[in-house]
């Protein structure tokens, strides 16, 4: 703490110095957690081992090997001359359950396993993930998900359904909102691959398609689609369709185009290898044993543009990321006389989260509500009430996205993706009681105190 303030008046002392304005904004950066955006004012930066290790070159030689067995040749594809070194966010644990519900009207139908992570955007879904952490401890990870063309019906049903499933679980789960585009890494991470497609299958998106008259743009196998894959990595590799016109290629990424029973992989020449290995996975997914005819840009056959309609100019250029850049802020938030106080807490620690308040941690990328064991029962279930109003009173002072993924949090089950914005102190999660009871308990030594 002390070093912390030493670094704040440092921090005063050298603004004072270069003469700069009042309103010159100050970026904390933790040891270990460092954005793209510091690390690019240095010209070289330590790479970690996460997507570097010789684990994970291993696991990519066996997934080639693997796709070259499904028919799918990668061989001739162009690897990247740099390789990909990238920070992958804290993830779920693996080997847990995943289950994925289709929300129809007031009801929720079950995806076979062969379609999950399939995801058309003109419906809902609930998703729910078991899974053991490192202490053996089952942990839950349930959020629903809203596509950009789904029905308002459909976005109510899957809030009250996901409720529902999280009560009966006696709150215990992690529960999140997560709107199409804004998936964070952890949501994305569960899926191998995660497709979005155009349409929808539930029946309230295929009534409103009939009312309008129109013939619906739902993905087919039979179809013809063109499918973007731009994620290079288990927690970015989202893909998704686009309209099936030439000017929807790019040089930086690689594509499937599906037309009937045939199934093209186009690599861009400034696409990655592990790009190109996730498009082949990809086309496998959504068609398992058809033949794949791989192109690379240049070689592309008369069929192919026959396809996209004709061949017509592409960009060559990277599209634009979302890059948070901006420190986390806590709040905590507690009630008097039935009004609601807040207050923002600096140079935040995990000791802040007092069991007796709710407290809203906003990364600017996500937005948490943490809730205390010992707040009241009719003030936990405006929870998400409460995060919904800071998320747009935020979105009209800071430019938060109104999208922006927002989860609920228990005390005592917070997931690895919370706990990382903390020095994080698993032993303190035991200790049950009241803050005074919990401070007493560290200081004997105890787990419990009455």
């Amino acid at each position: 703490m002390e070093d912390r303030k030493s670094a704040t008046k440092a921090v005063e002392e050298f603004l004072i110095n270069q003469k700069r304005p009042k309103t010159t904004r100050v970026t904390q950066v933790i040891q270990g957690y460092e954005s793209h955006a510091f690390k690019s004012k240095f010209e070289s930066w330590p790479v970690g081992n996460a997507t570097g290790s010789p684990g994970a070159e291993e696991g990519r030689g066996k997934v080639a090997a693997l796709l070259k067995q499904q028919g799918v040749d990668l061989k001739g594809a162009a690897k990247s001359t740099t390789p990909v070194n990238e920070e992958v966010p804290p993830l779920l644990e693996g080997g847990g359950k995943l289950e994925v519900w289709c929300v129809d009207g007031n009801a929720k139908t079950a995806l076979p396993k062969e379609d999950i992570g399939k995801f058309y955007s003109g419906d809902c879904y609930i998703i729910l993930y078991t899974y053991h952490s490192g202490d053996k401890k089952e942990e839950y990870y349930l959020s629903y998900w809203i596509g950009k063309d789904s029905l308002v019906d459909d976005q109510v049903s899957a809030s009250q359904i996901t409720n529902t499933v999280w009560n009966s679980l006696k709150g215990r789960p992690v529960l999140g909102r997560i709107y199409q585009g804004k998936e964070p890494p952890q949501f994305v991470a569960l899926f191998q691959p995660m497709i979005i497609l155009k349409g929808g299958i539930g029946s309230g998106y295929k009534k409103l398609i009939e009312e309008k008259g129109a013939t619906g743009e739902t993905y087919t196998t039979e179809g013809i689609a063109l499918i973007r894959v731009s994620g290079t990595s288990i927690h970015n590799n989202k893909t998704l369709q686009v309209d099936t016109v030439a000017t929807s290629l790019s040089s930086m990424e690689c594509f499937i185009l599906q037309s009937g029973n045939a199934m093209f992989t186009w690599f861009g020449n400034s696409s990655t290898y592990e790009q190109q290995q996730w498009a082949a996975k990809v086309a496998e997914f959504l068609k398992p044993g058809v033949a794949v005819k791989h192109c690379k840009e240049g070689t592309e056959s008369s069929g192919f543009w026959f396809a996209l309609g004709g061949k017509q100019s592409y960009t060559n250029k990277n599209a634009p990321q979302d890059i948070i850049t901006r420190e986390p802020h806590l709040y905590a938030f507690s009630f008097k006389n039935g009004l609601i106080q807040v207050t923002e807490i600096f140079n935040f620690s995990q000791d802040d989260l007092l069991t007796e308040d709710m407290m809203i941690l906003d990364t600017h990328g996500e937005v948490f509500i943490w809730i205390g064991q010992c707040v009241e029962s009719k003030e936990k279930q405006k929870a998400f009430d409460i995060g919904q109003k800071y998320v747009e009173h935020a979105n009209s002072i800071d430019d938060l996205s109104p999208y922006a993924p927002l989860y609920k949090v228990m005390e005592g089950n917070e997931p690895c993706f919370f706990k990382t914005y903390f020095s994080w102190d698993n032993t303190k999660s035991l200790v049950h009681g009241n803050s005074f009871q919990k401070k007493l308990s560290l200081l004997f030594g105890l787990r419990w105190c009455i």
